[in-house]
């Protein structure tokens, strides 16, 4: 939240590196199924100094003649960018990216990884802006964290 904080003001990164105002305003996306926007990630901004107006969410879609679905990163690439390009936004974050792929792909497999984050790096690319990805771990004990995703 610290790095979206800082982008929504135009501070510096990392801090100290110029002067804080340096920079021009940037928005963060967080695409999150699990941080709710008003009870999570608003006081987390707000403690962080963030600029709220520059932060933007999304956890579903509208679905034409039906109710709304999850995010699909593959299916709403477009989407995605879309909202990117036209909210200025410098910084995406997905939270868990787990959540958002296709349930037939296999987060096990480098193919099917590959198949998510090819689209994503393209998008980054073509609007000159970072993608997190966020995995969280499962707490088994006993393993190394490279096996507990």
């Amino acid at each position: 939240m610290d790095i979206a904080a800082r982008g929504s003001r135009g501070d510096s990164m990392p801090p100290g590196n110029a002067p804080d105002g340096t920079f021009e305003p940037r928005s963060t996306l967080f695409i999150t199924s699990e941080d709710s926007p008003e009870f999570v990630l608003k006081p987390r901004l707000e403690a962080a100094r963030g600029s709220p107006d520059r932060i933007l969410t999304m956890s579903s879609v509208e679905i034409p003649d039906s109710d709304r679905r999850t995010v699909a990163l593959l299916q709403d690439i477009e989407l995605i960018e879309r909202v990117v390009i036209e909210n200025g936004v410098k910084l995406t974050v997905i939270d868990p990216y787990s959540e958002f792929i296709d349930p037939h792909l296999n987060m096990n497999s480098d193919p099917d990884n590959r198949k998510c984050l090819g689209p994503l790096a393209e998008m980054a690319q073509r609007t000159k802006s970072a993608v997190v990805l966020v995995r969280h771990l499962n707490k088994r004990e006993g393993q190394s964290a490279q096996y507990r995703g």
